[in-house]
């Protein structure tokens, strides 16, 4: 089994706890929210992982692209960009909350 497959199932990344984390960090930083898809990118935005041979290296990085595509398939098309990393768009969700956390994010 590889180290990011390992990752997602027990360890940091686990699939049963770490998004309930990043849902709390959400809640802290913006507020509860009901949106399903935030809830869907809770869970999917370290999926990537999976398989992966690293997780700090060149393969590492990438990871966050499958979880963006798959929120794309589901949800709209998805926008991959250096600084913002994977985000998706869809009529219903534009990039702004994404963009707020960064900035809020910079900030600390």
């Amino acid at each position: 089994m590889r180290v990011g497959t390992k990752s997602v199932l027990f360890g940091v990344h686990a699939v049963w706890l770490h998004p309930f984390f990043v849902a709390w960090a959400w809640w802290k930083l913006f507020g509860f929210s009901w949106d399903v898809r935030l809830w869907f990118a809770f869970f999917l935005h370290d999926v990537g992982y999976v398989g992966k041979c690293d997780m700090d290296g060149k393969e590492g990085e990438q990871h966050v692209v499958i979880g963006g595509r798959i929120m794309g398939w589901l949800f709209g098309t998805f926008v991959v960009d250096n600084k913002t990393r994977v985000l998706w768009r869809s009529p219903l969700c534009g990039v702004q909350q994404a963009t707020q956390l960064l900035e809020r994010l910079a900030r600390l």
